[in-house]
């Protein structure tokens, strides 16, 4: 028997057949890869059409650093001119020391990304916080043992990995903040101080239980920024005054640390709950209860996620498992190309979204990385395309995430701490020791 399927409306193409992705990122770079002007100097090869050719050769699909030479030596990028450079000067570009100027090019881009989409933060989520960050790192796989120095690395050890990323993810925007990229063996509390130096006050970070350390809550109340964590199993603390307990429900304020060689400045707040047979604990410093409930710190705690989502576009969907040199310094140059582009498609998921009235989870990211460069090269825009066939193309869908809906804690019910609880006592960390770094003895006098 046939079916008689009602089609949707017929598709019109831009008006600017050649916005191809390629053109947007040329668009966006525009301010920072200027050609020299004067007569008789030698063309130079700047670090923004360096990794404006890298971000194209991605694109069209990366396979040897050759493509890369033959790309900015021969053909140029866009309207810019090919800039006739031999393939080892390539090579050494690319193993030079260019961070900062990659860091500055991704900023750029983002921001002009932004404003491009006109990208609105869900103020939703913690309206009392300045921003929602979520923080967290990821482990790159193995590096081939190509080079001369890890030739002798046998297989399976730690050396080989290409090394660790450590990031904020914007949760309000869904766009990258900030990116880290440092040595497998590096601690990452250590990293984590160095994530957080640039956020201003005001803003809430999430992050998981293997960040937890006494040090760590007391830094970041005393930058006058809000936080969750989840609770590990063998943290002591001790009960100070409890808010409410019933129907399952705890939520006390607490001093961090029962011991005295152990125990964090500020008293902290403590939320305990059960959902679907299983316990959580969460600790956060935002004390009060009529600012954040207990469902908000959840559904907040959830979002974390976010940027595990995030971690797998990179690595999953756009690549990023697959590690293109072993040098320390092209590894970088793909780190950031990858997120660059990364901040692409999150931004289309967002605007469609809107565009679309739905939640930012019900548009499948990896369908739109896998269509959203053919439909700008065949001159049709992605959000009129989604609107109009996304639900056909299974591109708009109900998200699998599951959403945590709590028992909700009536206001009249909860009970006030006193005006003379300790909010603050001396601190003392117990520093101790971690990883392949064990404490040293002290020596027999």
């Amino acid at each position: 028997m046939l079916y008689d399927t009602p089609s949707g409306r017929e598709l019109v193409k831009s008006s600017e057949p050649t916005q191809t992705l390629e053109t947007l990122l040329i668009e966006a770079s525009r301010d920072l890869v200027v050609p020299g002007k004067r007569r008789g100097r030698p063309q130079r090869l700047s670090s923004s059409f360096l990794f404006l050719g890298i971000l194209i050769c991605m694109l069209r699909g990366w396979n040897s650093q050759l493509d890369l030479w033959r790309l900015l030596s021969f053909s140029g990028v866009g309207t810019l001119p090919p800039v006739r450079v031999s393939d080892q000067a390539i090579y050494k570009r690319l193993a030079q020391n260019t961070h900062a100027h990659f860091r500055a090019f991704f900023e750029h881009m983002s921001a002009w990304l932004c404003e491009r989409m006109n990208l609105r933060a869900d103020l939703s989520l913690a309206p009392f916080a300045n921003d929602v960050f979520a923080l967290d790192e990821s482990t790159l796989d193995p590096r081939k043992r190509w080079i001369a120095e890890l030739r002798q690395v046998p297989i399976g050890d730690r050396r080989l990995l290409a090394g660790r990323i450590g990031a904020l993810f914007d949760v309000r925007r869904q766009q990258w903040k900030r990116i880290d990229v440092f040595n497998t063996v590096a601690d990452c509390r250590r990293a984590a101080f160095d994530l957080i130096s640039g956020i201003p006050a005001g803003a809430l970070i999430l992050f998981d239980r293997g960040y937890n350390g006494f040090e760590w809550f007391d830094e970041l109340t005393t930058r006058r920024l809000w936080w969750i964590g989840r609770v590990k199993k063998n943290m002591s603390y001790k009960v100070l005054h409890v808010i409410y307990d019933r129907n399952g429900i705890v939520d006390a304020l607490v001093q961090v640390g029962a011991f005295r060689a152990d125990q964090a400045r500020y008293t902290a707040r403590l939320v305990r709950y059960w959902y679907r047979g299983q316990q959580y604990e969460y600790l956060t410093n935002v004390t009060d209860a009529r600012q954040l409930s207990v469902a908000q710190i959840a559904r907040l705690y959830d979002r974390r996620w976010d940027i595990e989502c995030a971690f797998r576009l990179l690595k999953d969907y756009l690549g990023l498992k697959w590690i293109w040199s072993a040098k320390w310094e092209v590894i970088q140059l793909q780190i950031w190309a990858t997120a660059l582009l990364a901040q692409f498609f999150h931004a289309y998921q967002m605007h469609i979204a809107e565009k679309a009235d739905v939640d930012v989870f019900d548009v499948s990211l990896e369908l739109l990385v896998r269509h959203v460069p053919r439909w700008l090269a065949e001159g049709y825009d992605p959000i009129d395309v989604v609107l109009s066939q996304g639900s056909a193309m299974k591109i708009l869908r109900s998200s699998t995430r599951s959403r945590r809906e709590l028992f909700h804690v009536p206001v009249e019910e909860l009970c006030d701490p006193p005006d003379d609880l300790p909010r603050q006592r001396k601190p003392r960390y117990a520093h101790k020791a971690a990883g392949n770094f064990p404490r040293k003895k002290k020596q027999d006098s």
